[in-house]
């Protein structure tokens, strides 16, 4: 026998069932349970994407200038103190975006304000001053001393990976479809059953799966490296007080 269809009305009804109550035939369905699905469903889902970096949910993108950059604002410090950090543009998320995950270029600082990433990717532009050509007693007029801009570049696009919005469940991997199951269940455990214990139990289903999901999304990967910053060091109990900001540790 085939499985049935996934959808966002099975993963409602596969909560409820857990906890003893009637299945809705969809999340417009106006019984009480309807529309405390309909209520919850939603946003929960999107907290439960926000709260790991599925990897079915991780996303590419190269991302526009907006028109209005953030006014080269320098509003915070280095990290290895040799500067400030000065945000030249501003881009703009996608639709999806939930979650930022890494920026391109993996150097460049940057700060999530709204819907829009500042970063200082963008070097800031400046003006080159004018540099004489012409040789001595020529009259100039073929080799006039010119003023150009640099408007700034970077070798790598502009761009981020990020954890996206996704709606369809058919996409979902079975341990998340899992953690959200439970995760509603809990929250409607309480209006229909009142018992604490189950609610307990529920949790302690919920933690497990959700140890192992994150457990799993890890090893599907590249190990990620961890660089020598200020604040390694701090952690780590160094005393140099200065972080390379591209050595790795060991």
């Amino acid at each position: 026998m085939p499985a049935p269809g996934k959808s966002e009305t099975n993963v409602v009804n596969q909560a409820l069932i857990r906890i003893g109550q009637t299945p809705i035939a969809g999340l417009d369905n106006t019984t009480p349970n309807g529309t405390a699905a309909s209520l919850l469903y939603y946003d929960m889902r999107d907290k439960l994407l926000r709260r790991l970096r599925w990897n079915f949910a991780r996303k590419f993108a190269t991302l526009a200038s907006l028109p209005v950059a953030p006014g080269n604002l320098a509003l915070m410090p280095d990290p290895d103190y040799v500067g400030q950090v000065i945000y030249t543009v501003a881009l703009q998320l996608p639709a999806d975006y939930l979650r930022l995950s890494a920026v391109s270029p993996y150097d460049a600082h940057w700060r999530i304000v709204g819907n829009t990433l500042l970063t200082d990717a963008v070097p800031a532009a400046t003006a080159f001053p004018l540099v004489g050509l012409q040789p001595p007693n020529a009259d100039g007029s073929d080799n006039v001393p010119t003023m150009s801009a640099n408007t700034g570049s970077t070798s790598a696009a502009l761009g981020i990976e990020y954890i996206a919005r996704i709606e369809d469940v058919t996409q979902w991997e079975p341990l998340f479809n899992s953690v959200l199951t439970l995760d509603l269940a809990q929250a409607l455990c309480q209006g229909n059953t009142g018992l604490m214990e189950l609610k307990k139990m529920l949790l302690q289903e919920r933690e497990a799966d959700f140890a192992e999901a994150r457990s799993i999304e890890g090893m599907e990967q590249w190990p990620e490296q961890m660089f020598d910053t200020v604040m390694v060091d701090v952690r780590m109990g160094y005393s140099s007080g200065q972080g390379t900001g591209n050595a790795m540790l060991t």
